[in-house]
This record gives C-alpha cells, sequence and structure tokens, in this order.
C-alpha cells in the first residue's frame, strides 16, 4: 500500500483501488499510451490506486504536470527523462517507487505535487 494514502483526501484518486490479474502491456482505446500492468502489480500488490494509473499515464506520454510547492496554484509541464541519476529505462519504476514512498502526491486534477513523507509512514 502506498504510504502517501493518508496525505490524500475524500473523493480523490487513493479512494479507489483495481485488483489486477497480471496480463501484460495494454494500450487505451485511443491508443494514448501503454500502462505497464505488470510494473504497477509488482509494485503496489496486491491492489493498484486510482492514482498509480494516473501516474502511469504521465510517465508513458513522457510529461508530467508538476504543481509548484511555491505556488499551488501554478503548474509545470516537466519531461520524465529529466531526473538527475535515473536512465530511461529506469524512469517508470523509479517515479512509482517516489510515488508508494510518499514523495509525489497525484492530486485530484492529476497532477503531481512533490512531498516529504511525514515520520513513521
Amino acid at each position: 500500500m502506498a504510504n502517501n494514502t493518508p496525505l490524500a483526501s475524500p473523493g480523490d484518486p487513493y479512494q479507489t483501488w483495481y485488483e489486477l490479474a497480471p496480463t501484460g502491456d495494454v494500450t487505451s482505446a485511443e491508443g494514448q499510451s501503454q500502462l505497464d500492468l505488470p510494473l504497477l502489480l509488482e509494485l503496489y500488490q496486491p491492489k493498484v490506486p486510482e492514482a498509480a494509473f494516473m501516474l502511469d499515464y504521465h510517465i508513458g506520454n513522457g510529461i508530467m504536470p508538476m504543481r509548484s510547492g511555491g505556488n499551488p496554484s501554478e503548474i509545470k509541464w516537466i519531461s520524465c527523462e529529466n531526473f538527475p541519476g535515473v536512465t530511461s529505462s529506469e524512469v517508470r519504476r523509479v517515479m512509482h517507487e517516489l510515488h508508494i514512498q510518499g514523495f509525489l502526491l497525484i492530486n485530484n486534477d492529476g497532477s503531481v505535487s512533490e512531498t516529504i513523507p511525514k515520520a513513521g509512514s
């Protein structure tokens, strides 16, 4: 279970969870991006929050709407490839691990915020 779940508010993407069966990658009906279901299952098992699917969608598209810490109403679109010390082949796994550890929070509008996890969570 993602450590950042307690930071979520009612009605947000942390309220809906899905149980996945191992199947492989799928493409959305519009063919927009591929979700890595085996990775999501491995990292979030046995249930995956809706927020993880939202994060994976951003990663699949290569850009992420990051909410500014200094100005919460400002969103900057950043490349998922621009994280120091992370190779392109590791991006998807690393981003989900940061999410699970509570360093990334998916907001109700789908934007992403950096967080500082609470001690002991």
